[in-house]
């Protein structure tokens, strides 16, 4: 396999089967340390194991500014989204100029899984068309590889995010969590209720998407994307291919919470 660390240049190749794939990233800005290099380069490399089969292009390059504050970071994401609300304290990915926005603060780990998250959308874009295309699902992901725990054999541990899990369980516990809603959901949808409920999209979604690879491994979480791609929604995706359908989906994520 073709590897170079995330370092200095922060790049990484992969060979995968459909093809080799090779993400390169324009690092501007703020130092990301070089302790994170092997870490960020694990992560990123199972990233592109998992869209490179549905169609990359074999060298895929990407923008990644990192600033010092917020107050620069959410000046610099209002030109391109005038739109954008609140101080972005973690990051941002901007389809327009395919440029992912990070904010380096004191807590630089949390700030390294911002970067695995916002990679995710600009993969998730490059394989899908669009990051509008089912937003829970692109968050979903995009929170799935934030959280991510890469072994040093390169294997993956799955121990789902206890904050996001627990923040779930309160949802299902007050009966604020409708499976359907998630699944149908707007960007606009998306968007109110995380501003408006505590995150609340951010934490459902995760446990959806978390819930999904728990049941139908990593190949049919492809397949769901290809479905989706072709114009299928998120919604019947699931109904076509988990076993079961969304009732039993369901039944399964309230299962995952109390489990974990």
């Amino acid at each position: 396999m073709k590897r170079s660390l995330a370092i200095l240049a922060l790049m990484i190749a992969a060979s995968l089967t459909a093809g080799a794939q090779s993400l390169c990233i324009k690092h501007s800005g703020e130092a990301i340390p070089a302790r994170f290099g092997i870490q960020i380069d694990r992560t990123l490399l199972k990233e592109v194991e998992f869209y490179g089969p549905l169609g990359l292009q074999d060298t895929l390059n990407v923008n990644l500014q990192v600033f010092a504050d917020n107050e620069s970071a959410n000046a610099f994401i209002r030109q391109y989204e005038p739109t954008a609300y609140g101080n972005y304290c973690s990051g941002m990915y901007i389809p327009l100029i395919e440029t992912a926005v990070l904010v380096a603060s004191d807590d630089m780990e949390k700030a390294v899984k911002t970067l695995y998250h916002e990679m995710s959308h600009f993969l998730y874009q490059s394989a899908i068309a669009s990051t509008y295309n089912s937003v829970s699902l692109n968050e979903g992901l995009a929170c799935y590889f934030e959280f991510l725990k890469i072994k040093n054999d390169g294997s993956v541990c799955q121990r789902p995010d206890a904050i996001y899990v627990n923040a779930m369980k309160t949802l299902i516990e007050i009966d604020e969590f409708d499976l359907s809603e998630y699944l149908r959901m707007t960007p606009r949808q998306f968007t109110d209720k995380s501003r408006h409920e505590g995150h609340a999209s951010y934490y459902a979604s995760y446990v959806i998407v978390a819930t999904l690879f728990d049941r139908l491994g990593t190949d049919q979480m492809r397949n769901l994307l290809t479905m989706i791609r072709s114009g299928v929604s998120y919604e019947e995706a699931v109904e076509a291919l988990y076993p079961g359908g969304c009732s039993a989906l369901d039944e399964d994520i309230r299962s995952f919470v109390l489990r974990h």
